[in-house]
C-alpha cells in the first residue's frame, strides 16, 4: 500500500514538472468521445501574448485514473481553432525504445467535418482519456503518451511519463 501511495505520488509530481514546463502555440481542440468542456475562467490584466498553452496530467477523478489534456488561450486575442475532422486531438503512446505502440487516430476515425472552435481570452477547452482505456493491452513497463492538437497550422502537444505495473 505505501509503495503504492509512493508510486502515484512520484508520478503526479512528475506529470506537474512535466506540464509546466509546456508551452504552445496557437490551437483547440474538441473531441466527440471523450470530454470535452470548454470553460471560461476570469484572467487578469496580466495575460501575455503567448498563444494557446498546453498541459498533460494525470489525475484521479470519480472514474478512477485520467489523462487530463488541456489547451488554454494565454493570449489578449480570441484564437480560433480550425479542425479538420470531428477528431480534435489524437495521442501517441511510446516505449522506453521510444517506438509508438498505441495511436489513438488509428483506433477512432474521426469524420471528415470541418469545424472552428473560438476560444476567448483565458477560456480553456479540456480532453479527458481513461488511463485504463489507454494502457488496455501495454505490457508492464516505463511509456511516453503525447497528446497533440489536431488544428490546422497549429503545433501544440503535451506529453507526460507514466508506468504500467
Amino acid at each position: 500500500m505505501k509503495h503504492r501511495k509512493l508510486f502515484w505520488s512520484i508520478l503526479f509530481l512528475m506529470s506537474l514538472l512535466t506540464a509546466c514546463g509546456l508551452q504552445k502555440s496557437d490551437s483547440n481542440p474538441s473531441n466527440d468521445h471523450t470530454n470535452s468542456t470548454p470553460t471560461s475562467k476570469p484572467t487578469s490584466n496580466g495575460i501575455a501574448n503567448f498563444g494557446i498553452e498546453a498541459s498533460l496530467e494525470l489525475k484521479e477523478d470519480l472514474s478512477g485514473l485520467v489523462f487530463i489534456f488541456k489547451l488554454k488561450n494565454q493570449s489578449e486575442q480570441v484564437q480560433d481553432l480550425i479542425f479538420p475532422s470531428s477528431l480534435k486531438y489524437d495521442y501517441l503512446v511510446r516505449d522506453e525504445n521510444n517506438s509508438i505502440v498505441k495511436q489513438r487516430s488509428k483506433e477512432m476515425v474521426g469524420a471528415d467535418q470541418v469545424s472552428v472552435v473560438k476560444l476567448k481570452q483565458g477560456e480553456e477547452l479540456v480532453y479527458k482519456e481513461d488511463f485504463n482505456k489507454v494502457t488496455k493491452d501495454l505490457k508492464k513497463g516505463n511509456y511516453t503518451i503525447e497528446f497533440i492538437s489536431t488544428a490546422k497550422k497549429q503545433d501544440i502537444r503535451a506529453s507526460l511519463s507514466f508506468k504500467v505495473e
